[in-house]
């Protein structure tokens, strides 16, 4: 990596811990970090051997490896999530002697990204990182990895049977940065016990139907409050998205750099006031960032009978929900606000292989990261975990079809991914500090809006200074 590129990334990392991700390689963007936009918003990339990219992956030299290569993972997950992986990777290792993964546990993504931030000034560095989704500006701005297209290309890689959002999600003009693996959707998670007591048969399918049914909960004195909120961003680009409407400038930061989000529409300021309306008029309650899992043991604890959560936490959910034989756990897909125009967006995280590697170690990232990416390893993993099954051909597998007859909840996420319109709103926003944006923008604004009662027009619009301030510090700092 260029000392210049470092020097800035590490500048950007000193603002917050929470600023940063990294990708690229040799071949990477130009010297601007601007995505040019010359792909259309969905577009998947196809492989084209002939690419200047292709030799930077090349995948053929692991068969005359001489031993098995070793290759080490950086990954985030944890519990339940984190057996099923360590699961995978046990049967990868056992079933071929080409590559050998050893799996390094990080902590959760921020932590993640901070240490191999960090690791470019000089450390040992991971053969491959796992980085959440808003890791792709800034991934773009670095030249620290291979491009993932550099080894789709030398592979000959097919995404004819991949979910298109999951793979354009991490495309920008035309290039796959990264390779999706656990992706992941918002989802309604409720207590069906407790609506049907207070007279609700159907789960709320809009935010109006949500409030009403959160009203006939407090109505019949059941529990203190229908809805837990966390103060999540994420939440509210997953509203935009479902709207098909961009959350920030620049053709959603895909067309050019994003310079401003755009909360100051009409559909900002509706989101804003019906969440502060909820939690003034005592229908909600808010339980802070949901680190310990406050919206789900609230459920569990009859304090609240819905939440919005990850659909990824699905398995741990159903396991937890046996200790509590009068919850009866109900899911179904994100309320939106009015009609859908676009779709939910992609979450959870991909696989990065870092640039500082041999040719043996890229050739061996990649055979392992398409070998998780096959239907089988999808199925499995979606079983064991309620992550989203990438492939489509995955959703016929007898473990995928014969989970979803027996607990049909299972398939509320990949039905909610597959459905909607694809188009700028639906793409997701492309922020190079995306995840400061939400920390330090989107957070205080929840807080001052539920915690110190401030307006929800107030709260929007200081949400809206201070996120448009943190694109443009990021933006003259990275030069």
């Amino acid at each position: 990596m260029p000392r210049s590129i470092l020097i800035r990334l590490l500048a950007l990392v000193a603002t917050s811990a929470l600023v940063a991700s990294a990708c690229g390689g040799d071949d990477g963007p130009d010297e601007s970090g601007d995505p040019a936009g010359t792909a259309e918003v969905g577009d998947v990339p196809e492989a084209d051997p002939e690419s200047d990219l292709a030799a930077g992956c090349p995948v053929d030299v692991l068969d005359d490896a001489d031993a098995p290569v070793p290759i080490t993972m950086w990954h985030s997950m944890t519990v339940e999530l984190n057996d099923a992986l360590v699961a995978l990777v046990n049967r990868y290792n056992s079933e071929q002697d080409q590559v050998d993964v050893e799996l390094q546990f990080q902590g959760g993504y921020t932590e993640s990204l901070d240490k191999y931030l960090t690791a470019l000034r000089g450390g040992t560095r991971p053969t491959i990182v796992q980085l959440e989704e808003t890791a792709l500006q800034i991934g773009i701005d670095s030249e620290s990895f291979v491009p993932m297209q550099a080894c789709v290309d030398a592979s000959g890689y097919s995404f004819d049977d991949h979910i298109d959002r999951t793979v354009a999600a991490y495309t920008v003009d035309g290039r796959l940065h990264a390779m999706p693996f656990n992706t992941s959707n918002p989802i309604l998670y409720a207590n069906m016990n407790m609506l049907r007591a207070a007279g609700v048969e159907e789960l709320p399918t809009t935010v109006a139907e949500v409030r009403e049914a959160a009203q006939a909960v407090v109505d019949s004195g059941l529990a203190p409050a229908g809805v837990t909120f966390t103060t999540s961003g994420w939440i509210l680009e997953q509203w935009y998205g479902l709207a098909g409407e961009p959350f920030v400038d620049g053709d959603n930061g895909r067309g050019e750099r994003a310079t401003e989000v755009l909360l100051d529409t009409d559909l900002g300021h509706e989101i804003f006031e019906w969440l502060g309306t909820m939690v003034s008029d005592g229908l909600a309650t808010n339980v802070g960032n949901g680190e310990n899992a406050e919206h789900l043991i609230a459920l569990a604890t009859g304090q609240a009978a819905m939440t919005l959560h990850t659909s990824a936490a699905l398995r741990s959910v159903k396991i937890a929900a046996v200790d509590f034989p009068d919850v009866e756990v109900a899911v179904g897909p994100m309320p939106s606000f009015g009609d859908i125009e676009g779709g939910t967006l992609v979450g959870g995280a991909a696989l990065w292989i870092d640039g500082d590697t041999s040719d043996e170690e890229r050739a061996a990232s990649w055979d392992f990261i398409a070998w998780l990416n096959e239907p089988e390893q999808q199925a499995e993993w979606h079983a064991a975990t309620g992550y989203i099954p990438i492939r489509r051909s995955a959703i016929v597998l007898p473990e995928v079809a014969d989970l979803w007859a027996a607990e049909p909840e299972f398939r509320v996420a990949y039905d909610q991914l597959v459905a909607g319109e694809e188009n700028i709103g639906s793409a997701g926003p492309v922020i190079g500090n995306h995840a400061q944006v939400r920390l330090d923008a989107i957070v205080p604004a929840f807080e001052r809006m539920w915690i110190q009662g401030q307006a929800p027009d107030e709260a929007l619009a200081e949400a809206k200074a201070d996120a448009d301030q943190i694109i443009a510090d990021y933006t003259d700092r990275l030069g």
